[in-house]
């Protein structure tokens, strides 16, 4: 493989590589009708589509847990990663739920 790009003198091969690993990638996310596992939705989409939507359906954020907040034992970073994709996307005026999902696929 390397004296394949030596003859072809790849001046950036890293580029290439990624430019063709981008090509299923893409593809999987287009055409792929669902998630991997039910976490994937339920912990995340779920719960960030409902941050989004004004409303906080699984008492997640500690303003909404009453009198003594409990930690969830999950991390609001990927969350929170995701609810300001879904954020930025609904206010250029992507709200359809397939497509908000290419987008965070």
């Amino acid at each position: 493989m390397l004296a394949w790009m030596h003859e072809r003198k790849i001046r950036w091969p890293i580029w290439s590589l990624t430019l063709i690993a981008l090509v299923p990638r893409l593809l999987a996310a287009v055409f792929s009708q669902g998630y991997f596992a039910h976490d994937d939705h339920f912990l995340v989409i779920e719960a960030a589509g409902s941050w989004v939507d004004g409303f906080d359906y699984n008492n997640w954020l500690p303003w909404n847990q009453g009198d003594a907040p409990r930690p969830s034992g999950h991390s609001f970073f990927y969350v929170g990663l995701h609810y300001l994709l879904i954020s930025f996307l609904k206010t250029i005026g992507i709200t359809d739920p397939k497509q908000l999902m290419i987008v965070v696929r």
